[in-house]
């Protein structure tokens, strides 16, 4: 007499597990990075609206420009600059973008004069090149 005991394992169902392991890990280590990587860029000081143009120009620059709030306040990504700091800005600025022209996200509701003075105090301490930003007017 023979006696046959039922398999506990079903044939391929392994094989197929084993396939999948991997992708698993995979998709697991790229939840992991992004993660991470949306989490490095640091948050604005404050919120600005910058103004509307028909030229093509981008007003996501991120922590890199130079923020002017609409109260006259001054930011660099997380930092707020206070006006008596802007030589002190402008010195660090100028040693790590040598050449390069700061960006301004002037808010569109900021007084025209104060950002005229802005750059005007920029140009005092040695920063004679900025690019103001915008953001694209709809089309009609």
């Amino acid at each position: 007499m023979k006696i046959v005991l039922p398999s506990t394992r079903r044939a391929g169902s392994g094989l197929d597990d084993e396939r999948l392991l991997p992708l698993i890990n995979v998709v697991f280590l790229l939840l992991v990075f992004f993660m991470l990587a949306g989490a490095l860029s640091s948050p604005a000081a404050f919120r600005v609206d910058p103004p509307k143009s028909s030229e093509a120009g981008s007003a996501d620059a991120g922590a890199s420009a130079l923020l002017f709030g609409r109260d006259g306040k001054l930011a660099f990504g997380a930092e707020v600059v206070a006006i008596e700091q802007l030589q002190e800005f402008s010195r660090r600025w100028r040693a790590m973008h040598p050449g390069e022209a700061l960006a301004i996200k002037a808010d569109a509701e900021a007084d025209a004069a104060q950002v005229l003075r802005l750059l005007d105090a920029l140009r005092a301490t040695g920063i004679d090149r900025v690019v103001l930003m915008t953001t694209r007017a709809p089309s009609k």
